[in-house]
């Protein structure tokens, strides 16, 4: 018997279930927020009963704890496959992130969303909210940082501050394509990007003293 033939363990099939489960809330809280949607959304989604939900979350804040967990950790997966390129081509992927969120049926960017809901969570929820928007701003400051010392990026004051800026633009983007559609979204991005490239050099003065 051939390994695709193996029928499926017990073990193996509740993992699938709470892997189903962590992805489908995502994307429920990048459609909708996470108090917009309910155990029972879940199951109809899933085609499940809300028990088996809860045997693998007991409670909503166990769920949304995975949920904010699973953003980070594939963001940490994305910052170690882009970590051979440039700081320029880095930040062009980095804002192409939000331009698939918006135009796979007009998700948001989970931090943005999780910002909208932040004094109703829980402390749980909301530092593992914090975790990730963390993530996303350390990475945002260093590379930028890494840019500007390679030459390819000029921006006033801290890079930090830069990535507050940058963050807090391409989140809003997202939202607003929402309303005004994609291309309003990519002229944002756009202009971020322009905004961060330095001034081409200064043109010699060729002054001819004529006699």
């Amino acid at each position: 018997m051939n390994a695709s033939s193996t029928p499926s363990t017990p073990g193996a099939r509740a993992s699938d279930t709470r892997a189903r489960l962590i992805g489908t809330a995502q994307a429920l809280l990048q459609t909708h927020g996470f108090a917009a949607f309910s155990y029972q959304h879940l199951a109809d989604e899933l085609g499940i009963r809300k028990a088996s939900i809860h045997y693998h979350f007991a409670s909503k804040d166990d769920l949304g704890v995975a949920v904010l967990a699973a953003f980070r950790a594939s963001f940490d997966e994305w910052v170690r496959l882009h970590l051979g390129q440039d700081p320029h081509a880095r930040m062009l992927a980095y804002l192409r992130i939000y331009t698939r969120f918006a135009r796979d049926h007009g998700k948001a960017c989970p931090v943005a969303m999780v910002s909208s809901d932040f004094f109703d969570l829980p402390e749980t929820v909301r530092e593992q909210a914090r975790l990730l928007a963390q993530a996303h701003l350390l990475w945002l400051a260093a590379t930028l940082e890494e840019g500007r010392q390679a030459g390819v990026f000029a921006f006033p004051g801290e890079a930090r501050r830069q990535a507050e800026v940058i963050g807090c633009a391409a989140q809003g983007a997202v939202l607003s394509a929402r309303m005004w559609g994609d291309q309003r979204m990519d002229d944002i991005l756009r202009q971020l990007l322009a905004q961060l490239a330095p001034p081409p050099p200064a043109r010699p003065v060729n002054i001819q003293i004529m006699d």
